[in-house]
């Protein structure tokens, strides 16, 4: 009889540390997670800043090349028109 007693003592203390053990694992693990996910949120938020960054260089890019297409314009224009006065000359001479 005691030594069921005994038995029985020892599956409970045994049943206590498992579930201590399975409880303090849990903490663990969710501290694991919470870091893990702090890293991936910065990560995400450095990425966003990238992006932002490049958009902006894009858009200032986009403006220069609007600023290239129209001297380019112009300078056909003035091309286009000293061919016009080049030809005058040699129709003169």
């Amino acid at each position: 009889m005691e030594t069921a007693v005994l038995v029985t003592i020892l599956g409970l203390i045994l049943t206590i540390i498992n579930i201590a053990d399975r409880l303090f694992n849990a903490k663990e693990r969710v501290k694991a997670i919470g870091a893990k996910d702090a890293v991936t949120e910065v990560d995400i938020s450095t990425i966003k800043q990238g992006n932002a960054t490049i958009l902006v260089q894009l858009e200032k890019m986009d403006t220069k090349m609007d600023n290239y297409q129209e001297r380019l314009v112009r300078v056909e224009e003035s091309a286009k028109q000293a061919h016009k006065r080049i030809d005058g000359i040699e129709g003169r001479l």
